[in-house]
């Protein structure tokens, strides 16, 4: 399976891996929270999963988003 997620969707899945909450994101990266859920869900279609965790995991498994990205 070969999913591509934009530049945005992997700076907010990023974020997300790091425990923010869409608000948090959505300040963080100057946009609104609607924009930051629908890029998510968007995110989440592209890879087949149905949570918000799943879809940060997802993304790690299939090498989109490295680990060494995420600050934890």
């Amino acid at each position: 399976m070969t999913a591509e997620l934009t530049d945005r969707q992997l700076q907010i899945l990023r974020l997300a891996g790091e425990g923010r909450t869409t608000k948090q994101i959505a300040a963080r990266l100057h946009l609104r929270d609607k924009i930051v859920e629908h890029d998510i869900g968007g995110a989440m279609a592209s890879l087949g999963v149905r949570s918000r965790t799943a879809v940060v995991v997802k993304a790690i498994k299939l090498r989109l988003l490295p680990l060494d990205k995420i600050d934890v």
